[in-house]
């Protein structure tokens, strides 16, 4: 039965036979023998003898098309990595076709072809004629170069007198039979399992890299259409299997993935929360520095700090608001900065706790802190709230009240800000 247009797989690799042209007659487009090069090294000049005089040759065509389904690493197309055998028996090398032919768009013709994950080549590999009365028998694929596996298709069958040939001679009945040993690449009986948990091993990496690096949008795209690629494939490869070691490495996988899909919304969520929590800090933007002054007392007060007392506005030496708490006076500087506070304005508000003789201080503003000044209130009992912390603590506050923080300025019996 001829297997022409029947699929075989192997390791991740789909092959399939799709046409064998007996002979035809073809032509070097390139005709690279005319210029003054040395051109030995072009397979098809050396095996079809194509020369200054001749540019035309008889060639036996076989069309393949190869899928990559399940291999995530990059596998190559070579010209020697297909043979056919003739109707004797006999192998036959060939040579790809040559890329700088007239292809079709979707048929390559390079020696160093790529078999990308999750996508085919179709590609045509040209054998001398055979000689008279021969027919191709078989069509035989070496997928991975040197690991000594491959792929037989066969065309027609041997008549009865070739197929005795390959029969095995017959041994006396007092012959020890016996088991033929399992041949591993390598001698390796764990290659195969191996091969498997080097992807898994590559998968960690790569999801690790996407879940802890500093990426650009055009990075993480990237990563992350590459670890959707890479995990699909594995999956195609482990579901085919049915062996304990794979089935537990199957498990791994689905753990893997679902810890990563957990992390990756985590992830969005919290960006999603922080471009929420930056938007109430805008809003804040809006608001005159009375006004946040005032704003912030009406914090503090939900906060829980007692007697939270505004300073007047002009000559307040330095201290915005005193409130207190567990008994202790505490001084608030309120800054509304879109840039950063510095070491500069913390010793600043250093002194004016000292003159204010209070226990400790709070410097609240809607911008962040220098290094420095946040070292430098370490040191000191001072505790600071940067637009991060503010606008976490409004929103935590919103959660625990389950209202609107407001505040009616006595001036104007306006609502000044409204976070519902």
């Amino acid at each position: 039965m001829s297997e022409l247009g029947v699929a075989k797989e192997v390791e991740g690799m789909r092959f399939l036979v799709e046409n064998i042209e007996t002979k035809t007659d073809l032509e070097c487009p390139a005709r690279c023998f005319l210029r003054k090069k040395d051109y030995s090294d072009c397979s098809v000049q050396k095996m079809f003898q194509v020369n200054g005089k001749e540019s035309s040759y008889s060639a036996i065509v076989v069309t393949l098309i190869a899928t990559n389904v399940g291999a995530s690493r990059v596998e190559h197309v070579h010209g020697n990595d297909v043979l056919i055998v003739d109707s004797d028996g006999y192998p036959h090398r060939g040579t790809l076709k040559c890329y700088k032919s007239t292809l079709p768009q979707n048929e390559w013709g390079d020696n160093d072809t790529e078999y990308l994950p999750q996508t085919k080549v179709r590609f045509k590999v040209l054998f001398p004629t055979l000689g008279e009365g021969l027919t191709v028998s078989k069509v035989v694929i070496r997928p991975y170069w040197g690991r000594k596996i491959t792929l037989t298709f066969n065309i027609e069958d041997y008549n009865e007198e070739i197929n005795a040939e390959f029969k095995p001679l017959q041994q006396d009945d007092n012959t020890i039979k016996k088991e033929a040993p399992v041949i591993y690449p390598y001698g390796n009986k764990n290659y195969y399992i191996e091969i498997v948990q080097q992807k898994l091993q590559s998968l960690k990496v790569s999801i690790h890299s996407r879940l802890t690096n500093i990426l650009t949008e055009k990075e993480q795209t990237k990563l992350e259409n590459k670890i959707c690629t890479n995990s699909y494939a594995l999956q195609l490869e482990l579901e085919s299997r049915n062996e304990p070691a794979y089935q537990a490495l199957k498990k791994e996988l689905d753990e893997l993935l679902s810890s990563y899909r957990s992390e990756l919304a985590a992830q969005a969520e919290a960006c999603n929360n922080k471009f929420d929590l930056d938007t109430r800090v805008e809003e804040l933007y809006s608001l005159s520095p009375r006004e946040f002054e005032e704003y912030t007392r009406q914090l503090l007060v939900y906060m829980g700090y007692e007697n939270v007392i505004l300073t007047p506005y002009a000559n307040d030496k330095g201290v915005d608001l005193f409130c207190e708490r567990n008994g202790q006076r505490i001084a608030v500087q309120c800054k509304k900065y879109k840039g950063t506070v510095g070491s500069p304005e913390i010793i600043s508000f250093l002194g004016a706790m000292s003159n204010a003789q209070v226990d400790s201080g709070i410097f609240i503003t809607t911008g962040m802190f220098t290094f420095e000044a946040e070292a430098l209130a370490a040191k000191n009992p001072i505790l600071l709230i940067n637009r991060v912390r503010l606008a976490k603590t409004i929103t935590n506050l919103l959660d625990t009240t389950k209202s609107s923080i407001k505040e009616n300025h006595p001036q104007t019996g306006q609502t000044t800000i409204d976070f519902s």
